[in-house]
């Protein structure tokens, strides 16, 4: 018999600070080119073949994207992604891929020598992807578990033998001290309390959806702000 403990405010605290000089760890060794964060499906296009993906980020000259179930494959590929009423194809040359657990996988290549400028000015344009925000935010890509249907009572501390049926695979985008923002396959309720869990470890952290938005193909992304102090 497992038990999974609850964490209250004080420590699930612990555990983001301890997240988040991690992530800020991590973006001190980041590429120089500077990246921004571009949320949005995409239909990758390669050679008798299509699927839906998830683009991550963007510079002047790469991009990244995210993609659930099978592994992204290496080479040339045209990602369609629709901006504002407006497609805009983009051709890239992908040359790493990470696995990063719970079905999840990241890759990421230059754009086509072609499409640099066009793209870049594309993707700035119509995507919006300058907010305001009262913490900072760091990149911080990791696996998660989520349990959309939990629903504990105020006093719970810890769950036993939690039934798998119950858990939901996401991804984490970034990460403040206020909270976080996670890709999910599984529609999350918007106000709605959320329970999560980094695979390997045995407590759970809890939340407020706070933002939630389907972005297709079976995305959608949510903000969670922890219930800290």
């Amino acid at each position: 018999m497992s038990v999974t403990l609850l964490l209250d405010e004080i420590d699930t605290e612990a555990v983001i600070q301890r997240w988040v000089s991690r992530a800020a760890g991590e973006e001190k060794n980041r590429r120089q080119e500077f990246r921004m964060p571009f949320f949005n499906t995409a239909t990758m296009y390669t050679e008798g073949d299509e699927k839906g993906v998830m683009c991550r980020d963007i510079s002047k000259d790469g991009m990244g994207i995210i993609q659930f179930g099978e592994p992204p494959e290496p080479g040339n590929a045209t990602l369609a992604v629709k901006l504002h009423q407006q497609t805009v194809h983009i051709n890239v040359d992908f040359g790493w891929r990470k696995n990063m657990g719970n079905g999840w996988w990241t890759s990421g290549g230059r754009l086509n020598a072609t499409s640099i400028n066009q793209a870049s000015l594309a993707f700035l344009r119509f995507s919006g992807l300058v907010e305001r925000r009262l913490y900072q935010r760091y990149s911080f890509c990791h696996p998660f578990t989520v349990y959309p249907s939990f629903d504990l009572h105020e006093n719970c501390i810890g769950l036993e033998n939690i039934d798998p049926d119950d858990e939901a695979p996401a991804l984490s985008l970034d990460l403040s001290t206020g909270g976080m923002r996670l890709i999910c396959f599984t529609p999350i309720l918007y106000k709605k309390m959320l329970y999560i869990r980094k695979p390997g470890t045995s407590f759970l952290l809890r939340g407020h959806v706070v933002a939630q938005r389907d972005l297709g193909n079976g995305y959608c992304v949510i903000g969670v702000k922890f219930a800290t102090t």
